[in-house]
C-alpha cells in the first residue's frame, strides 16, 4: 500500500514545469494581446489571411508600390463604366467604348445601342444631355431597358417635357 501513496514531484520537475508554463504563457499572451510588432515578424512572412480586417491602411502601406488591379483598369478609365455611348438625337454615335452600333428606331425618340458583349448581368443607366446650358432642352424623360431580341443591346426611349416621344441626345453607360 505504501507504493500507491501520494508522491511529491522532484524539485527538478517543478522547475521544468514552471519553465514550460512560463514560456507557453508568454507566447500566448503576446498573441492574444496583439503585442507582437514589426520587430518580431520576418519580412514577407505574413499573408492577407494573417491580418485582421481593416488593420492595414494608407498610413502603413506605401501606395506607390502597389500596381494596378488588372480588371479595374478599364472601369477606372471610364469612371466605373465598362461600356458607354454618347448618342446624337439622330441616333449617331458621338463617343463610345465597347459599342458595335447605335441607331434610331422609327421616327421619334426610340433608339437602340448594341454592345460588343452580353449585358444581361450588368447594370445600366441613361440620361438626356444637351450641348446648351441647362435649359428646357433637358426637360423630358428617358427610359432604358434590355432589348428583347438581342441581349447585347439596350433600347432607349426619350420624351419631351409633356411626355410625348421626342428625339433627344443621350448618354448611356453599362456597369459590369
Amino acid at each position: 500500500m505504501r507504493g500507491i501513496g501520494r508522491r511529491l514531484p522532484s524539485p527538478a520537475m517543478v522547475v521544468a514545469l514552471i519553465a514550460l508554463f512560463s514560456s507557453l504563457g508568454g507566447v500566448s499572451y503576446g498573441l492574444a494581446k496583439g503585442v507582437i510588432n514589426g520587430r518580431e515578424v520576418k519580412n514577407r512572412s505574413l499573408t492577407g489571411k494573417d491580418l485582421r480586417l481593416d488593420s492595414v491602411g494608407g498610413r502603413v502601406v506605401k501606395e506607390s508600390s502597389l500596381g494596378t488591379v488588372p480588371s479595374a483598369s478599364v472601369a477606372a478609365q471610364a469612371g466605373g463604366a465598362t461600356h458607354f455611348a454618347a448618342v446624337s438625337s439622330e441616333g449617331l454615335p458621338l463617343q463610345n467604348r465597347g459599342v458595335l452600333s447605335t441607331f434610331k428606331i422609327g421616327d421619334e425618340g426610340d433608339y437602340q445601342v448594341v454592345f460588343d458583349k452580353l449585358i444581361t448581368n450588368c447594370s445600366y443607366t441613361a440620361t438626356i444631355v444637351s450641348a446648351a446650358p441647362v435649359s428646357s432642352a433637358l426637360r423630358g424623360q428617358i427610359g432604358v431597358g434590355l432589348a428583347a431580341s438581342d441581349h447585347r443591346a439596350l433600347v432607349v426611349q426619350t420624351t419631351n417635357a409633356s411626355g410625348s416621344p421626342a428625339k433627344r441626345p443621350f448618354h448611356v453607360a453599362v456597369f459590369c
